[in-house]
């Protein structure tokens, strides 16, 4: 495998949008892992009670 190979394979997982993509061959790993993203949980907000 050379640049080019791997360079194609990058091309690759951003043109099908994975996560993850592993590759082994002849003591050869390969393994791309897409960052992802942060999820942040916004509180819902209070309720407003009406006054008895």
């Amino acid at each position: 495998m050379n640049l080019d190979d791997i360079k194609d394979i990058l091309n690759l997982v951003r043109e099908h949008e994975l996560a993850e993509f592993e590759y082994e061959r002849d003591g050869l790993k390969l393994r791309i892992r897409k960052a992802g993203q942060e999820v942040v949980y916004a509180p819902a907000p209070p309720v407003a009670v009406a006054a008895p």
